[in-house]
């Protein structure tokens, strides 16, 4: 995607699509990096995730309908409308977010983004437009560091996936002396 938006100006007609992959990619990093810097169990860092899953499965149904349907935009658009709706309704419908899946589409729509305003950067800098390469030059390092933290989000879920769950189990005789309780659940148990 980030390399058919090279070069793309604002008087052609996939400049919509540019737009659209700066800003869907652009909140996906955010998303996925608040939810990576404030930690699992604060309702900002779920609201993080939601927006990076949404907006990482808009992406993705903007790119995947409008490339199916020969570059049609209107297909494109109904294609993100439907990636965000089913973004949705798989978030109500499931217990908690994909802890693992969505960190990692966060960290790839931060990267892609990253590359992008970085290729704009080198574009400024080579017209010798020095204010507006650096900045945008930082702010595609910024967008590295949302790659990175995202990345180690994902990590993170790697290792909760592996553990017990004694969530809501009545544990009042259980005795655990030599168990290795690590990522273990314990959440609503009774007992001592």
């Amino acid at each position: 995607m980030v390399f058919g938006a090279l070069g793309q100006t604002p008087e052609q007609s996939a400049w919509i699509s540019v737009v659209m992959l700066h800003i869907f990619s652009g909140v996906a990093g955010v998303g996925s990096v608040s939810h990576a810097l404030v930690g699992r169990d604060v309702s900002a860092s779920r609201a993080g995730l939601y927006l990076s899953g949404v907006c990482s499965a808009a992406l993705l149904g903007f790119f995947y309908l409008g490339s199916y349907f020969d570059q049609n935009l209107k297909a494109a658009i109904a294609g993100a409308v439907a990636g965000a709706g089913l973004a949705i309704v798989f978030s109500l419908m499931a217990k908690r977010p994909m802890g693992v899946f969505i960190p990692a589409m966060g960290a790839i729509a931060a990267y892609g983004f990253s590359f992008l305003i970085w290729t704009a950067a080198i574009a400024h800098l080579s017209a010798r437009q020095y204010i507006w390469g650096v900045c945008l030059g930082a702010l595609s390092l910024v967008y590295v560091w949302f790659a990175i933290c995202s990345l180690r989000a994902v990590g993170h879920g790697v290792s909760q996936l592996i553990g017990t769950s004694f969530r809501g189990a009545n544990l009042t005789n259980a005795q655990f002396d030599q168990g290795n309780l690590k990522n273990t659940d314990f959440s609503k148990a009774i007992g001592r």
